[in-house]
């Protein structure tokens, strides 16, 4: 039998075996490979590009969002969640940063799902609080904290459990803020600066600091705001952080102002602008100017105040920070209003409202509604004023589902009463037009008859100011009084807090005894642990109490009493304006103008100018 016909020599076919055996061995490399982690240069391409684009969120967050797509377009290619994840989570926060909230939502929820793939608790409990932000950024304060409860519960006896807590309880701080709770406010960041401070982190120290400095300025605490943006100035030059120290040096320069200091105010200012240009902020020093207006505007030179707020509109429209540009749209109404330019006041409102109803801000849309009012009330546009106010509640409404329409019906009386006042005039008026007609033919008989007509009336809009001040005074009371009675039969706040209900209306008398027989809100140092200790309970007790049986908050509660005492003194007294202040217990003219005119929608003067001496309206009980 022939031989099978051999088609390769001898010598090759070795060769080929080998050819065969590398080319086998590349094949099951390459498939080894796909199953390997990914590359590490590609990992640490990506991590560059992540790090360059968080670094240009703020600044240049356009750019930041370009950087961030070619990053997870390299993440794909690597076949693993984690990455991916991480790329999507920075993408979500830049979307945060320019108000973008439901496309951030999108990328936080694509980061939960694939941080869940990858088995990263860490990072599902930071998105969870992503989304908290963005909650409290539409103005949903209470979805918001329980987005953050979930992060932290989530993270309960996992290792890295104190980094959850210290951006926890940080949120949660501002959630209250934003509640205007502000007492736990203090409570949550308390916590999160002796979580940072266990720690080392000073950086996390500076933030409760300075969020602190917040709470206590808007508590018109201004000697503690001022300490605490002190030590965030401090801790942030510590560790070098030159971006959040300019803007605690901005914050710092709005609590100087309100304190009378205004020279420190200014140098502080230029501090901050000097760190803001260094590091090629552009987008803060809008903020900065903005801030440096409000001194100008309170040293009243509102032409220099003038001149700061259009030089930060212009800034602000430039880098496209809308939230900022509203913000000087509402102290520009501000400015208009002290120089009687009611016509551009309302144009400022109404490109603000229009720029607030579009990005669908919550929180600056409640100010713009409340600045407008205040325009339309002061150009006489009552009905309009009162369409803006029932707007702004029934916006409050949307969100809290709970409250009242106290404002919206004074306002409401005061136009009734208005109207009826208007037909008088216009009455009066025509009078007076079909008398000047006959001027020729009796001329001196006339003037007695105008004359004696002016007296009339004059004295018919001081009758119909006393009856219309007075209604208001009735109305204001009665709905002071519905708003502080004791609701006694809430078991469940009592319960919740450990208190019998027998107990708390044991210390709502000795309370009330306090305040309406001792009159401890004379003293204008008077604090939550002072009053606590008089009735013989602790501050978080009293606190609870105050919040939950008269609905209202501590300062709210005290500037109450102040604000009726220093109506009695005004109707019964010719004291000075300064004088009444410290009578009734208000540590400063400013803080005593501010709160009169919340409760009573009139200065001190315009009240004693109002009341004439010669109507007495009740202190509403309390």
């Amino acid at each position: 039998m022939d031989k099978p016909l051999c088609l390769f020599p001898k010598q090759w076919r070795h060769t080929l075996r080998m050819v065969f055996r590398v080319f086998l061995a590349i094949l099951l490399c390459s498939s080894a490979a796909c199953n390997r982690p990914a590359d590490t240069r590609l990992i640490a391409e990506i991590e560059d590009l992540n790090n360059t684009a968080a670094a240009l969120h703020r600044s240049y967050p356009d750019s930041a969002m370009i950087l961030h797509r070619i990053a997870l377009d390299k993440a794909r290619r690597t076949n693993d969640p984690g990455i991916e994840a991480s790329v999507w989570r920075l993408m979500g926060i830049c979307h945060s940063i320019r108000l973008e909230l439901n496309e951030s939502d999108s990328c936080n929820f694509e980061t939960i799902r694939l941080a869940s793939l990858s088995n990263d608790p860490l990072t599902v409990s930071n998105t969870y609080i992503n989304l908290g932000i963005n909650q409290s950024r539409r103005g949903n304060e209470d979805s918001a904290l329980v987005l953050y409860r979930k992060a932290h519960v989530m993270m309960a006896g996992h290792p890295d459990q104190r980094k959850i807590e210290k951006r926890t309880f940080n949120n949660m701080g501002l959630s209250f803020y934003g509640k205007a709770q502000l007492d736990s406010a203090v409570v949550y960041l308390t916590r999160a600066f002796r979580v940072a401070e266990q720690d080392g982190e000073a950086n996390s120290m500076a933030k409760a600091c300075q969020n602190m400095g917040n709470c206590y300025h808007r508590m018109n605490d201004l000697a503690n705001a001022d300490r605490y943006f002190r030590m965030a100035d401090s801790l942030y030059a510590s560790v070098g952080n030159q971006i959040d120290r300019m803007n605690v040096k901005s914050n710092r320069v709005t609590t100087l102002a309100r304190m009378g200091r205004f020279n420190e105010a200014l140098a502080t200012a230029d501090e901050a602008e000097a760190i803001a240009r260094e590091a090629n902020m552009t987008k803060a020093l809008g903020a900065l100017y903005n801030n440096r207006g409000l001194v100008f505007y309170l040293q009243k030179d509102y032409r220099r105040s003038f001149e700061s707020q259009l030089r930060s509109m212009e800034l602000k429209k430039q880098t496209g920070d809308t939230v900022g540009l509203i913000a000087s749209y509402n102290s520009m109404i501000a400015l208009c209003m002290e120089t009687k330019e009611l016509s551009k006041a309302e144009a400022y409102g109404l490109q603000g409202l229009a720029l607030a109803e579009k990005r669908a801000l919550f929180k600056d849309r409640l100010d713009l509604y409340n600045n407008l009012a205040e325009v339309y009330g002061l150009s006489g546009n009552y009905r309009k004023a009162a369409e803006l106010l029932k707007k702004r509640e029934a916006l409050k409404d949307s969100v809290f589902s709970a409250d009242k329409y106290q404002v919206i019906e004074e306002l409401r009386t005061r136009y009734e009463t208005e109207k009826k006042d208007r037909a008088i005039q216009l009455a009066t008026l025509n009078l007076d037009i079909q008398k000047k007609t006959s001027l020729w033919l009796a001329f001196s008989c006339l003037l007695l008859i105008v004359l004696l007509s002016s007296v009339y009336v004059m004295q018919r809009k001081k009758l119909q100011a006393h009856k219309q001040l007075a209604e208001q005074g009735k109305k204001v009371a009665e709905l002071t009084a519905k708003t502080l009675i004791p609701n006694c039969g809430n078991d469940y706040d009592n319960n919740e807090n450990g208190l019998s209900e027998e107990k708390s209306n044991a210390l709502l008398r000795e309370l009330l005894h306090c305040m309406e027989e001792k009159k401890m809100y004379k003293n204008p140092s008077l604090t939550l642990d002072m009053l606590a200790e008089t009735i013989g309970t602790n501050r978080s007790y009293l606190s609870v109490l105050i919040n939950s049986r008269m609905k209202k908050g501590f300062v709210e509660y005290v500037n109450f009493y102040r604000v009726e005492e220093a109506k009695r003194l005004l109707r019964t007294g010719n004291d000075k304006i300064a004088h009444v202040c410290a009578e009734a217990g208000f540590g400063s003219t400013q803080t005593f103008y501010t709160a009169f005119k919340n409760f009573e929608h009139l200065t001190p003067s315009e009240y004693r100018k109002a009341c004439g001496k010669e109507i007495s309206i009740p202190l509403s009980s309390v």
